[in-house]
């Protein structure tokens, strides 16, 4: 062996003593990093909280058509309160339904309707707000201002959150109705509405306003 390889034998030698010295062989190599674990789903409400609201608005004016009108005479409305008591964001979602549109039922069995107006909002904290006549025909009718006398429209008004609301649905009417007139009589009820649990496989689109 020559006097330059024996040189280069004696510096491999001392590097191997001096990774041993360090920690033995084991520490010179280098170990990749594992998969970072991946946190788990946030787990999504499997129930909702459902609310069906009647309302009643407009003007049902005198008839002779044979059988009854959907309501008596008279002049309606409805105004529904709408109360969040968590102490944390409630996201609802508003579907309204139509049954008697303009004076004319268009939801008389064996007929059906689906919704036709919707909307949606974030209810903060212990916040209410409320829906009335003016708002659902806004919902139903975008763009186009409700006239005057508003004209007959009964549905419901569908909520859903996925927390708890206090919903309450204040209902007036008067006779005859005719706008510019006096009223001969009035009356006025408020109902609380209680909801029902309903499942559901798309729960997480409630946290999204249109």
């Amino acid at each position: 062996m020559s006097k330059s390889q024996k040189l280069l034998s004696s510096f491999a030698g001392l590097l191997g003593l001096a990774g041993t010295a360090i920690g033995g062989p084991a520490a010179a190599q280098v170990v990749a990093p594992g998969p970072l674990p991946i946190p788990a789903p946030i787990p999504l409400p499997t129930a909702l909280y459902s609310y069906a609201v009647k309302y009643v608005c407009g003007l049902q004016r005198p008839t002779v058509e044979p059988g009854e009108p959907p309501v008596k005479a008279g002049n309606y409305a409805t105004e529904v309160n709408i109360f969040n008591p968590q102490g944390t964001l409630n996201p609802v979602r508003k579907r309204v339904l139509v049954l008697v549109d303009q004076g004319k039922p268009v939801g008389r069995e064996p007929d059906q309707v689906k919704a036709r107006g919707f909307d949606a909002i974030r209810l903060g904290p212990m916040n209410a707000t409320m829906d009335d006549c003016n708002r659902l025909w806004q919902l139903v009718y975008p763009n186009v201002p409700p006239p005057v006398a508003m004209p007959l429209m009964i549905g419901y008004l569908v909520l859903h959150s996925t927390q708890p609301l206090d919903v309450r649905a204040v209902y007036t009417a008067a006779t005859p109705g005719e706008p510019g007139i006096r009223h001969s009589g009035i009356s006025i009820d408020v109902e609380a509405v209680q909801p029902i649990r309903i499942a559901t496989t798309a729960a997480a689109g409630l946290d999204e306003a249109p």
